[in-house]
């Protein structure tokens, strides 16, 4: 069966990949939440639209996960019979939400900014986690650590510059994340992010092994490495068993097995694309562009000599 994560992208701060070695549980946990906290941005609907939601879900019986300024909302009598009377609203011909707005101009609920906001808030992370078809149990929880994870990726990016950022799939994220204990699974799942994070929208990128292993460690650059945590001992362990060529070339080809991405090796390099088919047609996009540089250098051995 098709869902909706199997079309959707993870987009996250490569620098959260710091966090997977010491704990990969807890790491996974704290991208996954950064991610809703931060899409829930773009999925605000307006207050009257939250009191209704809120109305239905409190007339299905689900409410122990809701957060705490929510719940005390519950506490008012109007806001408990607008819930009770929501069961009304089914029977209208126009469908629940027509029917729950008429019940509001009849009889309209005045909520002030505090409430509004509260509303608004956990149905925005409430449709986020649908739009990953991801339940939310812990709402308070999402919004502290989301609030907590900004400021931490701020006070980064302040020392080092620009954020890299790392887009994978939504069904792989949440496959691995079901799958932390396995360290083969987290160094797979570092080499994707690494390589989609450098490639990026390009047709492909070449670079060196170094680059992508402190990127894998959550650095965008073999330079950045310095600015992670130097008392991290599991990061710095992890680091160095990825200087193993065995090691290292076996994820690398894994990840291009399982077709996340296509890799070329030409002598130092490697070139990595998401848009070739196989090696061979990224072969093909390198001898393009040798093709076009040569042909622009001929142009301009032409134009210098009637100078």
């Amino acid at each position: 069966m098709t869902t909706n994560s199997d079309k959707r992208y993870i987009n996250f701060p490569l620098f959260m990949l710091a966090n997977t070695p010491a704990n990969p549980q807890r790491g996974i946990q704290r991208i996954a939440n950064y991610v809703l906290w931060k899409y829930a941005r773009s999925c605000r609907r307006d207050p009257e639209a939250a009191l209704i939601q809120l109305a239905y879900t409190v007339s299905r019986g689900d409410r122990t996960s809701l957060p705490m300024d929510v719940k005390d909302l519950l506490v008012r009598d109007d806001v408990v019979e607008f819930s009770e009377a929501s069961s009304d609203a089914f029977i209208e011909p126009d469908g629940f939400e027509v029917g729950m707005k008429e019940m509001l101009e009849a009889d309209p609920i005045e909520l002030d900014e505090y409430e509004q906001t509260a509303l608004v808030d956990w149905l925005a992370l409430r449709d986020a986690g649908s739009f990953f078809d991801r339940r939310i149990n812990d709402y308070d929880s999402i919004a502290l650590e989301g609030n907590c994870t900004q400021r931490e990726l701020e006070a980064y990016a302040a020392r080092t510059g620009p954020l890299a950022y790392a887009s994978v799939p939504a069904s792989y994220f949440f496959e691995v994340y079901d799958s932390t204990k396995d360290i083969e699974t987290m160094r797979l799942f570092r080499c994707v992010a690494a390589v989609r994070s450098l490639v990026g929208k390009k047709r492909f990128a070449g670079t060196v092994k170094d680059m992508l292993r402190a990127r894998m460690m959550g650095a965008k650059s073999t330079g950045c490495l310095s600015s992670l945590d130097e008392n991290c001992e599991a990061l710095h362990a992890e680091y160095e068993e990825l200087k193993s060529r065995y090691r290292f070339d076996r994820i690398l080809r894994e990840g291009a097995v399982r077709g996340f991405y296509v890799k070329l090796g030409l002598g130092r390099r490697v070139y990595l694309s998401l848009k070739a088919k196989d090696p061979n047609d990224l072969a093909a996009m390198l001898n393009r562009k040798s093709a076009l540089h040569d042909a622009y250098k001929k142009i301009e051995r032409g134009a210098r000599s009637v100078a």
